[in-house]
């Protein structure tokens, strides 16, 4: 579904720059806005006239900057008049999300199994097709479909079942914007932040996912798998195989936190929520083990693609001393202290719940 009203009020760069500013800033003033984008205040001012007069933004009040003459008027993007569906499918747990342009969420939803199966899928699209009656279709941007595992012609072939996109398609009546969910996460980080880091983005929990962005874009490689260290094959002796990528010893089938959970509790991990203080306090040597292990591996990716940084996400790394041991593991075998260039991802909670979202409207706005 491509919005051509959206698309139309956005037809110019630094109307999609002024935009993606006021979502990531809540509310900004012509001059600030004029400062980060380095043009005057008066474009910026001819600009948001135009987006006032056709109802994407509003003035919301002024800014006291302690100084004698004008006060500076705030902009806001006005609520609720363009939305944005996200959609998640893992092998365990289903999210969908209902998403203005402020990144409010007016809904969202989640259904947890032990394994995926098509009745989960049925449910999902009743659901979906919910959501497309109850909401006005003309204000909706597209719906942003993240799947679990390795993304191949707008399907995963990880998961059991292959046809989720089409059925979405089919019987929902709509077009997707597929993406692999670490991509996705990956997209969204983008979202917010400058477009010339580089950065390898590695998330742990309860897989193992990586993403390579340069200047600020998702790349795919030829097998769309660019950074994607969890299927780089680790101990060559293993016995373990990944269902994923079906080979033996990759870091996927060695230290997935599954693992973990089958053996102890005879169940499998449903929500990142699972992995708390009490499963970390409980699994605290095997833990250190596993985050050694992915150490160890990332360090050699470090040398290979050198990156500005690498950033980190999973709540496993909330534990400080977790971390800490993963970075110096990493920095042991360093000849340089990378210390200042692991970084854990900012509002990862709120971030993997906008990620499905996010990857519709940055598709509009151009910045993934």
């Amino acid at each position: 579904m491509n919005n051509k009203k959206f698309s139309e009020l956005i037809n110019t760069e630094n109307k999609k720059k002024l935009i993606k500013i006021l979502i990531n800033e809540s509310a900004e003033s012509r001059v600030e806005i004029a400062k980060e984008l380095n043009v005057s205040t008066a474009s910026i001012s001819k600009i948001s006239e135009a987006l006032i007069n056709n109802d994407l933004i509003e003035e919301v009040g002024s800014i006291d900057q302690g100084k004698i003459g004008r006060k500076q008027i705030k902009l806001q993007i006005k609520s609720n008049q363009f939305l944005s569906i996200g959609i998640e499918v893992h092998s365990n747990y289903i999210t969908f999300i209902v998403v203005d342009l402020n990144k409010n969420i007016l809904e969202s939803k989640s259904i947890q199994f032990e394994k995926l199966e098509q009745e989960h899928i049925d449910i999902l699209i009743d659901n979906l097709k919910d959501i497309k009656v109850r909401y006005n279709e003309t204000k909706i941007l597209g719906w942003g479909l993240l799947l679990q595992g390795i993304i191949k012609n707008g399907e995963s072939i990880s998961l059991p079942i292959k046809d989720i996109n089409k059925q979405i398609r089919d019987k929902v009546g709509v077009i997707t914007f597929v993406e692999n969910n670490i991509k996705g996460l990956a997209i969204a980080e983008n979202f917010s932040k400058p477009n010339d880091v580089n950065y390898l983005f590695v998330r742990y929990g309860p897989g193992i996912g990586g993403v390579l962005s340069i200047n600020g874009e998702v790349q795919n490689g030829l097998r769309n798998r660019a950074g994607e260290i969890g299927h780089v094959r680790y101990n060559h002796e293993s016995k373990n195989k990944c269902p994923i990528c079906n080979q033996y010893g990759c870091l996927e089938s060695e230290i997935n936190l599954n693992r973990i959970y089958k053996e102890k509790y005879n169940s499998h991990i449903t929500s990142h929520d699972q992995i708390n203080e009490t499963f970390i306090k409980e699994n605290y040597n095997k833990l250190l083990e596993y985050t050694s292990i992915l150490a160890r591996a990332l360090s050699q990716a470090i040398d290979i693609i050198d990156p500005d940084y690498l950033l980190v996400a999973g709540k496993i790394f909330d534990n400080e001393q977790i971390f800490k041991n993963f970075v110096d593991e990493i920095n042991r075998t360093k000849e340089i202290n990378y210390l200042d260039r692991i970084k854990k991802i900012e509002n990862y909670s709120e971030k993997v719940k906008l990620a499905p979202a996010l990857l519709v409207i940055s598709n509009y706005l151009n910045t993934n």
